[in-house]
């Protein structure tokens, strides 16, 4: 599978959303899921329809082996100063990942700090 089909979804107090490259979230729409006729299957039901779409094969211990974790992020409104967003913003696409990427490095070099006092 190529990286650029790759989608990646949240779910975020009861809403699934996209999530976009550089961090942003995008609500997807609603589905048309039947819950009551999906939650009166058996397990042994639902197997055999999964077992049965061509999409959704089981993966292979060798495709589970190359599977990396992902942290979650948590959206949140935050107030910077301009010239600080500007100045993210100016690298392009991203600039949330790569203000997150300084804020957790500050955070491990005082964790880091903090452990040395201690």
């Amino acid at each position: 599978m190529k990286h650029e089909n790759i989608v990646r979804a949240r779910f975020v107090d009861g809403v699934m959303f996209q999530e976009h490259p550089d961090g942003s979230l995008t609500p997807l729409p609603k589905g048309e899921t039947n819950w009551a006729a999906l939650n009166a299957k058996t397990e042994e039901q639902l197997l055999v329809d999964a077992l049965s779409d061509s999409d959704a094969l089981p993966l292979t211990d060798e495709q589970l082996a190359r599977f990396e974790r992902v942290e979650t992020k948590t959206p949140v409104s935050i107030r910077l100063d301009e010239d600080v967003l500007d100045y993210f913003k100016s690298s392009g696409r991203g600039y949330q990942t790569r203000i997150n990427a300084v804020l957790k490095s500050y955070v491990k070099a005082q964790t880091v700090r903090r452990q040395r006092r201690a």
